[in-house]
């Protein structure tokens, strides 16, 4: 399968830190490649609580669908392009000499993957993925802050301030301090985690 492309913005970190000041150098275009929207299902079986959140649940997932906190199986952050593509893990082609970041995803897998030739693999996502600590499809923010605390840059406020201003966010990765869990939310109003995406961030623009 080869991906279509389209023109796509910058990355939610550099954009507002370009907004705020905080980063001084002009943001790259990027090119975004995709197959077919995948719509996340949910997975596991998060459990109701007294309160009417839903949290975690306390069984163990599929290894396939473990987000972090280095990669998603054997596709891990950082790989070059011809790495990640030998790891017989995508469902489509990758651009051997993409110009700036290039986006790819498709609905026959649920794989969704950024990268450069600069910087390899720079995100990784999956349909009815979670992270080893559960947080995925149906978490709540509460759930996120307990497990996840600390932002994964403290410059973009903390995990409430990003929710309030962006509707997602960006949360530091146990054990690997080069990545964060980038972490949106439905926008129907209930609060609920509807995508979990590993990034590298290093690459901002991507």
């Amino acid at each position: 399968m080869t991906p279509t492309t389209r023109p796509a913005r910058a990355g939610r970190t550099a954009r507002c830190l370009a907004a705020c000041g905080l980063l001084s150098v002009a943001l790259t275009s990027c090119t975004v490649s995709i197959g077919s929207v995948a719509v996340p299902s949910g997975s596991g079986a998060p459990s109701a609580t007294s309160d009417g959140g839903v949290h975690p649940a306390e069984t163990a997932h599929p290894a396939g669908t473990v987000v972090g906190p280095t990669g998603l199986g054997p596709l891990r952050l950082g790989m070059t392009i011809k790495q990640a593509q030998a790891t017989h893990l995508l469902g489509f082609t990758l651009d051997a000499h993409p110009s700036g970041c290039v986006e790819a995803s498709n609905q026959d897998d649920g794989i969704t993957i950024k990268y450069s030739t600069a910087y390899g693999v720079t995100l990784i996502g999956t349909e009815q993925g979670r992270t080893p600590e559960g947080i995925g499809a149906g978490s709540t923010l509460a759930d996120v802050k307990r497990v996840y605390p600390q932002p994964a840059d403290p410059r973009m406020g903390t995990l409430d301030e990003q929710y309030s201003m962006f509707g997602d966010v960006e949360a530091q990765v146990p054990g690997n301090p080069a990545a964060a869990y980038e972490i949106t939310f439905d926008r129907q109003g209930h609060g609920q985690v509807q995508y979990v995406f590993l990034k590298l961030k290093a690459e901002q623009d991507c």
